[in-house]
């Protein structure tokens, strides 16, 4: 082995042999990310910082970029020398040094405060160290829906806009029980096992702004009687448009030659009998020359009207 070589391999020894290399100083932000923060409320992010045995604090610098852009402009927020005062550029601004730990704080945060955050510490070398942090502000939920998954018998709440939502269901205002079904463990779904298949079921979605919720309102039905009608044929004096469920998929069918009595399988209909009886028409499904017949399953709402 060459002195050249022997050289190289005692350098390398003695920087494996260093407790930290030449730079140990390390800086992260304590908080959990991404921060979320109420609109009004104050943003404060804590800075951990750790120096190497020979490194000094020289500098610490808050910044912030946004989140998205192609050319996004870093903002400097405020600056805390080694000695003296931070300095700020804003009056709501406010940071500060104890020992090991920098503290910044936006007073009445709004959405315009939202974005990446960089704390930044120069030693007495000008070497630096950065940690990073995203911040954004706290929405309220809105926008909540609640579909039906006929195959399964299910229903699937969901929600455009909120941070954390947390999903509960009801049925006629009621927390749900196994009686009717199961909520699978993210909660925004419903297996629905009662039958029939009746009621009223709410999705309420709820953080610490508040909550927003969906009704879905499910009447089983089932066919009692159907008369097969030709395009050119008479309809009935009143027609019901029937959205319902057949396999493969959902439709709404509305062509005046297929008539169809349906009756309702929920228990909770008040009046006569005959109330929840009705006469409706869907489109054709199946041809038997040259009579149409049609298959569905279940009706999810049923609308009345009359025909002049």
């Amino acid at each position: 082995m060459d002195l050249q070589c022997f050289l190289c391999w005692r350098v390398a020894l003695l920087l494996l042999l260093m407790p930290c290399g030449f730079q140990c100083m390390s800086v992260h932000i304590i908080n959990e990310q991404p921060v979320h923060v109420i609109p009004s409320s104050n943003l404060v992010l804590k800075a951990r910082i750790e120096p190497g045995p020979q490194e000094e604090i020289a500098l610490i610098t808050w910044e912030r970029e946004p989140e998205t852009g192609l050319a996004p402009e870093r903002v400097t927020l405020a600056k805390c020398p080694s000695t003296g005062k931070c300095s700020y550029i804003r009056p709501d601004v406010h940071a500060k040094v104890e020992q090991q730990e920098a503290t910044l704080e936006i007073v009445g945060y709004s959405n315009s405060d939202s974005g990446i955050y960089a704390v930044t510490v120069t030693d007495q070398t000008g070497a630096k160290t950065t940690g990073h942090c995203i911040v954004r502000i706290y929405e309220a939920v809105h926008h909540v829906s609640v579909s039906i998954n006929m195959s399964h018998s299910s229903l699937v709440c969901g929600e455009a806009w909120g941070t954390d939502p947390h999903f509960s269901w009801l049925h006629e205002r009621a927390p749900v029980t196994k009686s009717v079904g199961s909520v699978s463990e993210d909660g925004t779904t419903l297996i629905v096992t009662m039958t029939p298949f009746c009621g009223h079921f709410t999705c309420m979605v709820s953080n610490k702004l508040g909550y927003s919720s969906a009704i879905y309102t499910a009447e089983e039905m089932e066919v009692q009687e159907s008369h097969i009608h030709h395009e050119g044929g008479e309809p009935p004096l009143t027609l019901a448009k029937a959205e319902c469920t057949k396999r493969g998929g959902e439709g709404l069918y509305d062509r005046p030659w297929n008539v169809v009595l349906w009756q309702s399988k929920c228990s909770g209909s008040k009046g006569k009998e005959s109330d929840n009886k009705i006469t409706g028409f869907v489109t054709p499904q199946i041809y038997r020359e040259a009579n149409s017949f049609c298959v569905c399953e279940r009706v999810k709402r049923l609308e009345k009207r009359e025909e002049s």
